[in-house]
């Protein structure tokens, strides 16, 4: 699935479910919450956390960061498409220096 995809794909579900849209603050309070999630996981994984009952699916969790991403970006009409281009004309432009 290509960004832009995702980007309408997130907000036609949305758009199904309206009841659940939340201000962009707990959109980017859940966000903060999901990058938690992957931390958490990350050090389970490592062995760094104790009582690490379960062995966690970080690829879920790192979905979940990124649809998070996606909502809030949509609720900011962020293109993310154009400002990943933007960013690699950039990174481009700092490693030719």
């Amino acid at each position: 699935m290509k960004i832009q995809e995702l980007q309408d794909w997130v907000a036609a579900d949305w758009q199904k479910h309206p009841e659940n849209i939340t201000s962009q603050e707990s959109q980017c309070l859940l966000l903060v919450e999901e990058v938690g999630e992957v931390a958490e996981a990350i050090r389970k994984l490592d062995g760094r956390k104790e009582r690490a009952s379960d062995k966690p699916d970080i690829g879920s969790e790192m979905a979940d960061v990124l649809i998070s991403l996606v909502t809030l970006a949509n609720s900011y009409q962020v293109d993310l498409t154009a400002e990943i281009d933007r960013f690699q004309v950039r990174l481009a432009e700092r490693r030719s220096t």
